[in-house]
Formats: structure tokens, sequence, C-alpha cells
């Protein structure tokens, strides 16, 4: 049986920034088929039943829970995604070659206005 979440993820803006996901010097990394990628920050996770199927709420319910200080009128996340991937975590993180985790998740923009 392969593990797989459906979920969702949000590309994070903070001010004028695009959150990278590594704070380190090197953002750049060579994937093993050549092309260059970078880790971009994410927010989100699994859509729950308390989400009525909407990945647009699972996202916007995961950010509330994942970062402390900030409530609903401090982000703003776009209506509709961006794009949908599904993807083996191995694939997505380098740190996670030997996963076997895939997800399915629709990807949104979102921007949090508040600083903390």
């Amino acid at each position: 049986m392969e593990d797989k979440v459906f979920g969702a993820e949000g590309i994070v803006i903070h001010g004028d920034k695009l959150v990278l996901g590594m704070q380190k010097p090197k953002r750049w990394y060579q994937l093993e088929n050549g092309e260059t990628a970078t880790i971009v920050k994410t927010l989100g996770g699994a859509v729950e039943e308390k989400d009525n199927q909407s990945t647009r709420n699972a996202l916007i319910r995961e950010i509330l829970e994942e970062v402390k200080g900030i409530d609903s009128s401090d982000i703003k996340v776009s209506q509709n995604p961006i794009f949908s991937k599904e993807i083996e975590m191995g694939q997505l993180n380098p740190y996670e070659k030997d996963s076997e985790l895939k997800m399915n998740a629709d990807f949104y923009v979102v921007e949090i206005s508040r600083f903390i």
C-alpha cells in the first residue's frame, strides 16, 4: 500500500519577499535529472473532514494552526489554486530522497501581511 496525502500548500509571500524554505546561502540544487531547483517554503497539509472537501479551507485552517500570532485577517489566499501537482516527497525535497510518501496537492499563493 502506498502512502498518499491529498492536501493544499501555500506558496508564501511575506512583505515583498518570497519565502524560501532553506535559510542558507546555497538556495539552488542540481536534481538527478539535471534540472536546477530551489526549495520554496510552503505551509499547509492534508484536507480533513471539517474542511468540506475544500483545499482552500484546509490551507487556511493549517496556516492558522501552524503560524502563531496571526488571525485570518492577516492572510490573503488566492481564490483558486495556481496549479495542482502530484509528486513524491523525494522529488520535492532532496533531504527526503528515500521517502515513498506521495502528495497530491493544490498550490495557492498566500500573502502574510503581519510582521510578527
